[in-house]
């Protein structure tokens, strides 16, 4: 129901990847989590096995990774310069 509600408020334009889906649930998943969107970040794309079809970044790209359940939690991260 959370993941509904963001989706709702930001819009279904913006790509939704359920990573624990393929990373797991372990208490370094978030780390994993934001590990993964600096490369995505700093390759211009989304990765492939993220289980969306690649595709290309800009260069003020922000990729925010939330955290759902009982604590919520967020980190957003961008390239350096980016507004």
């Amino acid at each position: 129901a959370q993941l509904t509600e963001i989706v709702a408020r930001v819009g279904p334009h913006i790509p939704v990847v359920r990573c624990r889906d393929f990373i797991g649930e372990f208490a370094s998943a978030s780390a994993v989590a934001a590990a993964l969107a600096v490369a995505c970040l700093e390759q211009g794309q989304i990765v492939p096995g993220l289980g969306l079809d690649p595709q290309s970044l800009s260069a003020t790209a922000r990729i925010a990774v939330v955290g759902l359940g009982r604590c919520q939690t967020a980190m957003d991260f961008s390239l350096p310069g980016c507004p």
